[in-house]
C-alpha cells in the first residue's frame, strides 16, 4: 500500500521561512542600531546627551530608527549643542 503523503510537511517548511525572515529582520535592525548608536557617537557634543540619545535610539527600536534616519540624522547635533 502506498503511504499518503503527509499534509502537515507543508505547513513545517512555510514555519520555518517565516522564522527565517524573521531573523533576518532581526538582524538587520541590530546592524541599523550599532551604525546608528556610532553615528550619534562620533558627534562632537556632551558625552551624556550622546548615552541618553542612544539608549533612546535602541529602546524604541524600530521606531527609534526611523526617527533617527528620516528626521533627525541631520539635526541631532544642532539639538544636543
Amino acid at each position: 500500500m502506498k503511504e499518503a503523503p503527509r499534509k502537515g510537511a507543508s505547513f513545517y517548511f512555510i514555519h520555518l521561512k517565516i522564522r527565517n525572515m524573521g531573523f533576518i529582520i532581526w538582524a538587520i535592525g541590530v546592524v541599523l542600531t550599532i551604525m546608528a548608536a556610532l553615528e550619534i557617537w562620533k558627534l562632537n557634543v556632551d558625552p551624556v546627551k550622546r548615552i541618553v540619545v542612544i539608549c533612546l535610539v535602541v529602546l524604541t527600536s524600530w521606531l527609534g530608527l526611523a526617527a533617527y534616519y528620516l528626521y533627525a540624522k541631520n539635526k541631532l547635533a544642532d539639538w544636543l549643542k
